[in-house]
């Protein structure tokens, strides 16, 4: 009987040690498992970062490889844009906002001239630059270019004789826009000194946008501080006789993809905005050094 209850005794020893080490074998089991499935989240990972900076290093290689566009690349600096659709013939409907770029081409010298008439270039059709504004009288941005800018240009090089600014007109602002161009149309018919003169004093003079205070009236006295013959002046703008010159340069300006003022050619080089003096300086210098 002793014998017996030793022999129990001991297996039932064996039973309880074995169910003491039991759950340690669990916890190394499954720490083991937790090791393999962080091992494995860890390696997915780099995986899919080295598959992500495969595809960019392709993408960035093809983006290098492409060819250049034929187009220049012309940013913008301050330019005045129409917001509307057209309402009167000789408006023209364009984007309702400017972007920070435009992508446009130049063109030849010839098509930046083409109908311009003789009073409203200053300097000599035959000098090696030809410069070309496509303005409208209520911009601001023009204004800033007029009254900066433009004027530099002309002391440096139309004045010496190295290059020509000839003034088109873009006026899409309102009715008040094209009134004051039809009426340095009108002024041109006294001479390029008149319609500079005249020029100059719409510019400097500028009134807030469609505000109706452009009026004839107001025309015919900046015409009058200006030396014009105000009653020739003024029986012009009666007739009309400005609209046609108007229309032509507004209908060059949409051929040549002109979307806003100020735009500045130099020599079909497209400069777009109010653009400081050493921008339009750089380009004529260029189109100078072309020609030695």
């Amino acid at each position: 009987m002793q014998q017996t209850a030793d022999t129990d005794r001991e297996a039932t020893g064996q039973t309880h040690d074995e169910s003491k080490g039991r759950p340690l074998v669990l916890a190394v089991n499954g720490l083991t498992l937790f090791i393999s499935h962080v091992a494995l989240f860890i390696l997915g990972i780099l995986f899919g970062v080295a598959l992500l900076l495969l595809l960019s290093r392709e993408v960035l290689g093809t983006a290098r490889a492409a060819p250049p566009s034929q187009a220049n690349v012309i940013l913008v600096i301050s330019t005045a844009t129409p917001s509307y659709a057209a309402t009167e013939p000789q408006q023209v409907a364009q984007p309702t906002a400017a972007t920070s770029a435009q992508i446009v081409p130049d063109v030849p010298i010839s098509e930046t001239l083409a109908g311009a008439r003789d009073y409203t270039r200053l300097g000599s059709s035959s000098a090696p630059v030809q410069i070309v504004v496509f303005a409208d009288p209520q911009c601001p941005f023009c204004r800033q270019l007029v009254l900066g800018p433009e004027r530099q240009v002309i002391t440096d090089y139309v004045n010496t004789g190295k290059a020509a600014i000839t003034y088109r007109h873009y006026a899409f602002l309102g009715r008040e826009s094209t009134r004051a161009a039809e009426a340095m149309e009108c002024a041109g018919e006294q001479g390029s000194k008149a319609f500079w003169d005249f020029h100059a004093q719409i510019y400097k003079n500028q009134l807030p946008e469609n505000s109706g205070q452009l009026t004839d009236a107001k025309l015919l006295e900046w015409a009058k501080s200006a030396g014009l013959d105000t009653a020739k002046l003024s029986a012009c703008v009666a007739a009309g006789d400005g609209k046609t010159a108007v229309d032509v340069d507004i209908q060059a300006a949409a051929e040549m993809s002109v979307s806003g003022t100020p735009v500045t050619f130099v020599n079909g080089h497209r400069l777009v905005g109010a653009v400081p003096y050493d921008f339009i300086k750089t380009a004529i210098d260029a189109e100078l050094a072309t020609q030695k």
